[in-house]
Formats: C-alpha cells, structure tokens, sequence
C-alpha cells in the first residue's frame, strides 16, 4: 500500500510540475515580474520589531554545550538547558539567523495533533494527543512567563474528512478522547 501512496504521491507531483512548466509561459505574460522567494528567510522576521541577528561569531568562544541550528529545536534545546543549568555557559550556533529554514516558513499555528497516526489505536491517539497538549500549554506558559509580545489564540481547529470510513474513525477516537 505505502509504495502505491508514494507512486501516486510522484505521480502527482510529476503531473504538477508539468503543469507549472506549461501555466508560467502564460502567467509570465499576464505578470511579467515574477515573484522570487528566498526559501531560506523567515516571513515572521521582517514584521518583528526589534529583532537584529548578532553579528558572526569571530575568534574563540568557550562553552559547556554547543548547539548548533536556531530552529526550533536549538533555541528550545538552549532555552530549557539554560534554565536546568543556569551556572553553564550555553552556545546556540546558527549559519544565518534564528529560524532562517523550515522553523521560520510555519504557518504560525500550534496544532494539537501529530500527521501519519490514522490507524491508531485509541490509547496511543490519547497520549499522542496528549503530548501535543502539553507542548502547546508549555509554549503558552512561556509567553506568558516572559511578557512576550504574542498575539494568539487557542481558538480550536478544523479537521475535514471526505471519505466516511476515516471520519467514522475520527469520531471514535474523540468519543475514546472524551471517554
């Protein structure tokens, strides 16, 4: 089943690149600028007041722990050891700047389940559920700990499904949710 998924996973994806080769020759003449996005630049960055990269690290520096990456897992990863130990020196490396990659091309959002776990058994739906939970409320206590200037929401989401079978299989994990 998987390598079928992942055929018309190609197949499609093929079939968009096509698409897109033959759409921009008309979409060049009805916008003849093209829009071009640097993949490795934070939208979120530009709109936040205040924020200046440190320049390069130059010379030698010491530390107890390096880390290296500022994405979501550096920052968090020096964040939380920096406050286990606040007697050792922590070094958060990054190449650009603090979520220049993938940690910085988000959606803003702070959802409360984990893709890819559609046949799970209830329990394990549970505490997936459950962890997610818990990283949204601890993200959310750490705003307000800090009095960061964050404009959020924890306003629910929406999940549609258009096959009966998976959503007859949402329903039951809820009802085992709320059980």
């Amino acid at each position: 089943m998987a390598s079928l998924t992942n055929a018309l996973v190609a197949q499609a994806m093929n079939l968009a690149a096509g698409a897109a080769n033959i759409a921009w020759p008309v979409a060049g003449r009805l916008f003849p600028e093209r829009l071009e996005v640097d993949a490795n630049r934070s939208l979120w960055v530009s709109g936040t007041p205040g924020y200046v990269p440190r320049p390069a690290l130059k010379g030698t520096t010491y530390a107890d722990l390096a880390i290296i990456g500022g994405g979501f897992t550096g920052t968090s990863t020096a964040y939380y050891v920096s406050r286990r130990f606040p007697e050792r020196r922590v070094v958060l490396l990054e190449a650009a700047s603090l979520a220049n990659g993938a940690s910085g091309r988000n959606g803003g959002m702070m959802l409360n389940w984990v893709n890819g776990y559609d046949d799970a058994t209830p329990e394990l739906a549970a505490r997936l559920y459950g962890v997610t939970r818990q990283g949204i409320d601890d993200l959310c206590a750490l705003i307000e700990r800090h009095k960061l200037p964050v404009d959020y929401r924890r306003d629910g989401t929406v999940t549609i499904y258009t096959d009966p079978a998976r959503a007859a299989a949402a329903h039951a994990l809820v009802e085992a949710e709320n059980a």
